[in-house]
């Protein structure tokens, strides 16, 4: 009897011992799921069956998933439904079709800030400040912005015929020719004939950056900034000020790219089921900006991938200026419904700084540290009014425009903190410039304002509970404008509103000094968006169509 004779029969005894033990447990944990179904499909059952008209069964399968992702808790985990899925993969990808533009709404109509480099926008000519007056014949006067940059998307080498009004009153009509576009992530200082300037002191190679996303291209910008300026280059602003995070590979390169070693960031899971799916990623030595001195600018809107990148360069020489960050440490994994029922974004785990400290704001500690400190002594508090009054004095400094302002004679940190009205990036500027002089960063004073108050435990849900009703409400929006005509924009006051008045869409608009639009809020309740507008959750209408 040869050895397969033996062992042949030995295996086929312990495999079905193997089954007999497992298979009724697996059986069993497939009765429990389907239990679990049982009282869903009785309700559903009983109201297709008994309801008093004709009920949407798609939309009552829709409703459902919302539910059960909403019972989670987590304002991060989330279920987009089929029709806005093209949305979502526009804003998470930076990629899209259209004519390449950064647009604002402005007196109900629709403004170019600013064309992209490269753009069919700019070929064809659209420039700061001329506005849309129609779209493929469409009046653009009050349709708000989101419906206008639905009408400049479409299929690559489609042509969309536009009238704009030039900033000095005149009017002409521009045919642009649809194309994809890569939304840029990496600005510099100041543009000059389309071109980024980065430099700030190129005597000094002292140079600026702006990252206002993680992108798939983000890396990729970095490196050609850097391939162009890395001989000279001695020390570096890096500005992640607004960055709402984005993809994670594209923060960890980035860090990468500056780090010669050591962590970047943890993901550290929750369960203790799911321990194995801890991960750190860490630097690779050989990039030449490695010994670069690097300040990054940070504030309370700097959130996850920004939060991760500053968090790991802090941990070497680098120096953090601004604001304590948003506190958004939560990994993301998104997966496709099958037969396009749309997509569902939840939590997996929890990021890491290298010391260990968790970003994410912690509800169930809330005396524990989170998100990214600010360096000792390099505290710039900001708030939203001079936020606002910073980003609109910088402005002239960004965009392609037709006339555009005088170069200054210098940009030192006097010209940052009374030009561009960012104190901030003043004090970062004065601190490379003593790094770079001297060989070792300046030692600066405990700084008081470093002390944050942390928010109770009562607080932090407070706020994670409105931010879930609040998204829960901007669907239901949604699904009423697509439901009906449109909206209404009333200028009326809300206590002229009385309690039964029938509005189909309220849509809150926010204007500054100059009429421009800076947020606008919807909803089907007056009084919901006078609290909401209190709170200050206004959804942005800046965006690049």
């Amino acid at each position: 009897m040869n050895f397969r004779q033996i062992v042949a029969p030995v295996l086929i005894v312990a495999l079905t011992l193997v089954l007999a033990f497992e298979l009724p447990q697996a059986i069993a944990a497939r009765d429990r799921d389907y239990d679990w179904y049982t009282p869903v499909i009785d309700v559903r059952t009983l109201l297709d069956e008994r309801f008093v008209r004709e009920i949407d069964l798609d939309a009552m399968q829709r409703a459902a998933i919302t539910a059960m992702v909403d019972s989670l808790g987590d304002p991060h985990t989330i279920y987009i439904p089929p029709r806005d899925t093209m949305v979502f993969e526009k804003e998470m990808s930076g990629q899209y079709t259209g004519i390449g533009a950064e647009i604002r709404g402005v007196n109900d109509r629709l403004m170019i800030i600013t064309p992209l480099d490269g753009s069919p926008a700019l070929e064809a000519g659209l420039r700061n400040g001329d506005v849309l007056l129609t779209i493929d014949g469409t009046d653009t006067k009050g349709i708000g912005p989101d419906a206008c940059i639905d009408l400049l998307l479409g299929e690559p080498g489609t042509i969309v015929q536009l009238r704009i009004r030039r900033p000095n009153g005149t009017e002409a009509d521009v045919a642009v020719s649809r194309a994809p576009i890569a939304a840029p992530t990496v600005e510099g200082l100041l543009r000059r004939d389309g071109q980024w300037q980065y430099w700030f002191d190129e005597a000094s190679g002292l140079a600026y950056v702006e990252v206002d996303q993680f992108t798939a291209s983000t890396v990729m910008e970095l490196r050609r900034f850097l391939d162009l300026h890395d001989d000279a280059l001695q020390g570096l602003v890096l500005d992640l000020r607004g960055n709402p995070g984005g993809a994670l590979p594209a923060a960890v390169q980035s860090a990468d790219l500056f780090m010669a070693d050591g962590p970047i960031v943890h993901i550290r899971p929750q369960r203790e089921d799911r321990a194995d799916d801890a991960h750190t990623y860490s630097a690779r030595k050989g990039h030449t900006a490695e010994d670069v001195p690097v300040v990054v600018l940070v504030d309370q809107h700097a959130a996850s991938a920004s939060e991760i990148l500053a968090g790991a360069l802090a941990s070497g020489d680098a120096r953090v200026v601004g604001e304590r960050t948003f506190g958004k440490g939560s990994v993301q994994e998104l997966r496709t419904l099958d037969d396009d029922n749309g997509l569902v974004k939840f939590t997996t785990a929890l990021y890491a700084l290298p010391d260990g400290r968790i970003l994410q704001r912690h509800m169930e500690d809330p005396e524990a540290d989170w998100g990214v400190d600010p360096s000792t002594g390099c505290v710039v508090p900001e708030d939203e009014v001079q936020r606002l009054a910073r980003r609109q004095a910088r402005e002239p400094w960004r965009v392609i425009s037709a006339s555009e302002p005088a170069l200054p004679e210098a940009t030192d940190p006097t010209w940052m903190r009374n030009t561009l009205l960012d104190p901030a990036l003043a004090e970062a500027a004065t601190l490379l410039h003593k790094r770079v002089s001297n060989g070792q960063w300046p030692t600066l004073e405990v700084d008081t304002d470093l002390a944050f108050e942390p928010p109770s435990e009562d607080l932090m849900l407070a706020r994670d509970a409105r931010s879930m009703l609040l998204e829960r409400l901007d669907r239901v929006d949604r699904e009423i404008l697509r439901l009906t005509d449109g909206g209404v924009e009333t200028q009326m006051g809300f206590d002229a509103l009385p309690d039964d008045a029938q509005i189909s869409v309220l849509e809150v608009v926010l204007r500054d000094a100059d009429g421009d639009i800076i947020g606008t809020w919807n909803a089907t309740n007056p009084h919901a968006a006078h609290a909401a507008l209190h709170a200050s959750q206004l959804k942005k209408v800046d965006t690049v169509p």
